[in-house]
């Protein structure tokens, strides 16, 4: 498995140590590399973000699944709708892209150097999060079977330059055309893109659960107690959610249970529509509830989450605290090791 991450970012940055050639790298504890080439002539910035992943690491019969992945980074997240991280850089005055090649995947934006936080969030943001939902796979896939006709089909250079390269690089990787054959591409679904998200850049099933003839999966980084929720949309509009939006829901960790009903209470007397959803949907989690807008999107509000214990497992099902959804307890303590960090620090009482 190959997760290690470059990132590289020409700007000018004051109090970093620069060489005398204007450039200065630096690694983070998670291993991410950073490098910044700082550059006086204009106040821009180009940022960018370099996974050691490419067309070399797709698996036997899946070739163009690097690619692919490419075009579902600027799909959904938890947080930001499906082509929602383009629109946000292009308002913001930049312009944004990206690029597979055999070792590496590469996303940029180019934009006022005032807005370097924001588009570093956001690339943040997708690297843990996608949830491009199994809708907006298929309909990429026919995305990138367009691109190949026209790019490479098309072209009396195309079919021939793969021909070469596969004949140069007999049974190698570098054999495999970056795009992808056309026919291994038509194969590509959710769960192949979903396997490359996991076991290439880094993020761990940490547990399936089955609901009413629906799977749901949970994905985490490492032993962090945050996790990636992945549900079916038909499961969504079951449940009377908003089968529209691409995020299920976003969180939002109160400091104590008490404020967590107070809060409930609050926006129940403001008209808020508030929907409680089963708990099976939330394994590790205490009461929580959902916020709605005029538009379906949800807001989940809640007060403990366990973290992840050291083994990188979370705990076992028939350990974790049982609740009736319909009548929260008075008190709720949560679990001895619930996640008490980063939380909103409003009224506690």
């Amino acid at each position: 498995m190959r997760t290690a991450i470059a990132f590289l970012a020409l700007m000018l940055l004051a109090g970093l140590p620069a060489r005398a050639d204007g450039i200065t790298s630096f690694t983070l504890e998670n291993g991410l590399q950073g490098v910044v080439v700082e550059d006086h002539r204009a106040p821009v910035v180009t940022h960018m973000v370099w996974y050691r992943v490419g067309s070399a690491d797709d698996p036997a019969g899946q070739s163009g699944l690097a690619h692919f992945l490419e075009h579902l980074m600027f799909k959904g997240t938890g947080t930001l709708a499906d082509g929602e991280f383009s629109r946000i850089v292009r308002e913001n005055g930049g312009e944004d892209n990206a690029f597979t090649s055999m070792d590496y995947t590469g996303y940029f934006q180019r934009i006022a150097a005032d807005r370097l936080e924001l588009v570093m969030s956001m690339e943040a943001d997708r690297m843990v999060g996608l949830a491009p939902g199994a809708e907006a796979v298929l309909a990429e896939r026919d995305v990138v079977l367009e691109e190949r006709r026209q790019v490479v089909d098309s072209s009396p250079e195309g079919p021939f330059g793969e021909l070469r390269r596969a004949t140069l690089y007999l049974n190698h990787p570098y054999g495999r055309p970056i795009i992808g054959w056309a026919h291994e591409i038509a194969a590509l679904d959710e769960e192949k893109a979903l396997a490359f998200y996991r076991d290439d850049l880094g993020l761990r099933l940490t547990e399936t659960i089955t609901y009413q003839g629906h799977t749901c999966v949970f994905l985490r980084a490492n032993t962090d107690h945050h996790v990636i929720a992945l549900y079916p949309k038909a499961l969504r509009e079951q449940l009377g959610m908003s089968p529209h939006t691409t995020t299920f829901s976003f969180g939002f960790q109160l400091a104590t249970y008490t404020q967590l009903r107070r809060a409930v209470d609050f926006l129940r007397a403001q008209g808020v529509s508030l929907k409680t959803l089963p708990p099976a949907l939330f394994p590790g989690m205490g009461p929580s509830v959902m916020a709605l807008d005029p538009d379906g999107h949800a807001i989940q509000l809640y007060h403990s989450m366990e973290q992840i214990g050291w083994d990188g497992q979370p705990r076992p099902a028939s350990l974790r605290q049982a609740f009736d959804p319909d009548q929260w307890p008075d008190v709720w303590e949560g679990e001895s090791d619930s996640y008490g960090g980063e939380v909103f620090l409003g009224p506690w009482n």
